[in-house]
């Protein structure tokens, strides 16, 4: 009797976790970002990139996202801006401030409009601060599409200073797909 009741339950606990809805496998991860230079759209991106999910798709405030950004890699296609951006304190100062990490620390419960509310914890020079962005979820059969799209002001993270020709405002864009673990 005692096998019998044993067996069930580790057949009710195997098939709770078959149906579980915990998508975690991260892939093709980007990070983008435009910013007006003497008028000017610069588009730039990183190049290496990486992030850490557990998406629950029954409970989405249940789920965890961070990520972090070798700030070394940063690209705009202009290898002295590059180097400008890497190298100067004033602004990525990668020698000092090798990464600029992304947390989020409040999920959204419910969706709007195929958006969650997300607060994020973004550090970036050794300065922290809170961003809310709306994180949109597409689930299409074994994959799930997931973006934000939000602007941030550069000078709030101490990267560069007050300037006429550049923007202030920094748009960014964060994509990635998830799957199911196998």
């Amino acid at each position: 009797m005692k096998r019998i009741v044993f067996l069930s339950l580790f057949m009710i606990a195997c098939s709770m976790i078959t149906n579980a809805q915990i998508w975690n496998n991260l892939q093709n991860l980007k990070v983008v970002f435009k910013i007006k230079n003497a008028g000017i759209s610069v588009d730039g991106s990183f190049n290496e990139v990486s992030g850490a999910v557990n998406i629950d798709e029954k409970n989405f405030s249940k789920s965890t996202l961070t990520g972090v950004i070798q700030a070394t890699s940063v690209n705009t296609g202009n290898s002295m801006r590059d180097g400008h951006l890497r190298d100067k304190a004033e602004f990525f100062n990668v020698k000092k401030f090798p990464t600029i990490t992304m947390k989020a620390v409040n999920v959204g419960s419910t969706q709007v409009g195929g958006s969650y509310k997300v607060d994020w914890l973004i550090t970036m020079k050794g300065v922290t601060k809170k961003v809310t962005t709306d994180v949109l979820v597409n689930i299409n059969g074994s994959a799930m599409f997931v973006l934000t799209v939000f602007k941030i002001n550069r000078r709030d993270w101490g990267l560069g200073s007050k300037s006429l020709l550049m923007s202030d405002e920094v748009v960014l864009t964060v994509s990635g797909n998830v799957f199911k673990p196998m």
